[in-house]
């Protein structure tokens, strides 16, 4: 059961890689303003990452996600985007960190694995 595990949270870390490149993309076409079809691919993106990173223990990049999802579903009842977009350029900074931080081995999950095996 254990390599499943492995197996399990090494094709996780690869979705939510190649998530967070499209997540990048997106952020591309931010400029000036996002339309709304491109808003609702990322938060769709990022709330996918909140959810399963969250599941499979890793709770910072869940963590990460969860505020960066917080700003985007916000992003509309603000007038002037300008001080808006700059937070949630850092929070998808901070977002794109905790994705370049893991590894299976990072997982809550993985650790609880290898203590019950001792």
């Amino acid at each position: 059961m254990r390599n499943e595990l492995i197996i399990l949270l090494e094709k996780h870390c690869g979705t939510v890689r190649a998530e967070a490149a499209e997540i990048d993309i997106c952020f591309d076409a931010f400029t000036p303003e996002p339309d709304e079809e491109t808003l609702k691919r990322t938060i769709f993106l990022v709330h996918k990452i909140k959810g399963s990173s969250g599941a499979l223990g890793f709770p910072d990049l869940s963590g990460a996600a969860h505020a960066l999802e917080y700003a985007l579903r916000n992003l509309h009842l603000q007038e002037n985007l300008a001080g808006p977009l700059s937070d949630i350029y850092a929070l998808s900074d901070t977002l794109q960190n905790r994705v370049l931080e893991m590894t299976p081995e990072t997982s809550s999950l993985h650790k609880s694995s290898v203590m019950a095996q001792m």
